[in-house]
């Protein structure tokens, strides 16, 4: 009997181990990390770099599935491995669509932006709009860089209704936490800056924009990929579903390796109040969405919603003061006390605009978005419109932040008082702050 003990033993080792090998490949399958050696469904377009009109290479085919899943093909197209004159005509759409040299052939560039992750929502849709369906190229001789836009939108603009302004959003069962807040947060992004109210829906009613994680082939005629591929995609009013990929890796914030879930609720929500992709790479509606970083809204973002719901600025001038300077602390002595009984209030002086601007070296970089969203503002409802001069010597209008007396002849006097003034001088408009 005693020498059955030591195999006795080796057998009951051998059977533990047997039993724990499922957990074990379980939560190595589970872990984040595991995405990271998970290749991406784009990689198959490293084998094609270089590739143009004539060759015959095998996985030509794929690329064509991609660019029909973003619209640039028609899905009656060829599969077969020929590179042919439709299909370096879609390579060249795809290449003015991201400022690319639109040569027709997978160059390094063309081939490492479309191997990047991106939203699931085609660029094109059923042939009828693309990215630059936004404003045309303002041409200026003087070379100076031009505030444009390219936002864009659904094919027959579909929006939501004018009395419908209100929108409620829900959450699939089981969604996580961190999602419900990240998307929340978004909401209130797009509510700051549009005519819409947004509020979760109570339980057990009807949601306008319902938000869940789903995998692969989950029943919308638009399956995810696995990570690394399409993130998630949303639909145009009024059908307000959205959709993660569940298999990515997602968090909360900028983490390497990882995609930010409020960053790209703001994309989607974008859709679901009827904008298409942007060809304005800092846009929040540019179709690619790099991980380890955050993005936020942006001027061409927010022009493009209210061109679609016709929203006019009909706020006074202070208005973008306010979004300029934000809440100042509260001074030490108002410089209009004495006005108590009068209804004093701090002045804006403003009197005209023209086509040119500069903003001032010394100006804060936060404050030059706001700058240039208000111009766009100011070219979507008048005849002008707006570019950034390279120097002062050039520029209508100067931008700039002075203290006291600063030489004008319109001396600030401190914190609560006169906000801001423009004079005429001899070599343009200038608006010193």
């Amino acid at each position: 009997m005693a020498a059955w003990k030591p195999f006795s033993l080796i057998f009951s080792l051998a059977l533990l181990i047997l039993l724990l090998l499922p957990l074990l490949s379980a939560h190595a399958t589970n872990s984040p990390n595991s995405h990271d050696k998970t290749a991406s469904p784009f990689e198959f377009l490293k084998g094609l770099q270089g590739c143009q009109k004539g060759n015959k290479t095998k996985g030509i085919h794929d690329l064509k599935k991609y660019l029909e899943q973003f619209g640039y093909l028609s899905h009656n197209h060829s599969n077969e491995d020929d590179f042919d004159d439709i299909l370096e005509s879609a390579v060249k759409t795809y290449q003015l669509n991201f400022h690319l040299n639109a040569t027709g052939t997978l160059d390094d560039k063309t081939v490492s932006t479309m191997m990047m992750p991106r939203c699931g929502v085609a660029d094109i849709v059923n042939g009828t709009n693309w990215m630059h369906l936004g404003k045309k190229w303002h041409q200026k001789s003087h070379g100076s860089f031009h505030i444009v836009s390219h936002y864009a939108f659904f094919p027959g603009n579909p929006r939501w209704p004018q009395s419908k302004y209100h929108l409620t959003y829900g959450f699939v069962a089981g969604t996580p936490t961190a999602a419900i807040n990240a998307v929340a947060q978004a909401f209130r992004a797009w509510a700051s800056r549009t005519h819409f109210t947004f509020s979760q829906a109570p339980s057990g009613s009807r949601p306008d924009i319902i938000v869940g994680f789903f995998r692969r082939d989950h029943g919308d005629g638009l399956p995810f990929d696995g990570p690394g591929g399409t993130l998630a995609h949303a639909f145009a009013p009024t059908d307000g579903r959205f959709h993660y990929d569940g298999d990515e890796r997602w968090t909360v914030g900028a983490v390497s390796g990882a995609f930010d879930l409020q960053t790209v609720a703001v994309h989607e929500i974008g859709h679901n109040l009827g904008l298409e992709h942007s060809s304005v790479p800092e846009a929040i509606m540019y179709p690619y969405i790099p991980s380890g970083a955050t993005k936020g809204l942006h001027p061409d973002d927010i022009e493009g919603i209210r061109v679609l719901y016709n929203i006019s600025n009909h706020g006074c001038f202070e208005s973008f003061f306010s979004l300029l300077i934000g809440s100042p602390p509260t001074p030490p002595s108002f410089p209009f006390e004495y006005l108590k009984g009068l209804q004093g209030h701090p002045k804006c002086y403003a009197h005209q605009v023209s086509p040119h601007l500069r903003i001032s070296g010394g100006t804060p970089s936060e404050a030059m978005n706001p700058v240039a969203q208000d111009f766009l503002t100011w070219a979507s409802n008048t005849h002008f419109t707006f570019s950034q001069a390279q120097d002062d010597s050039n520029a209508d209008i100067k931008i700039g932040f002075s203290r006291g007396d600063h030489g004008d002849g319109h001396p600030f006097d401190g914190a609560g008082g006169t906000l801001a003034g423009s004079c005429f001088c001899t070599d343009g408009w200038e608006i010193p702050l």
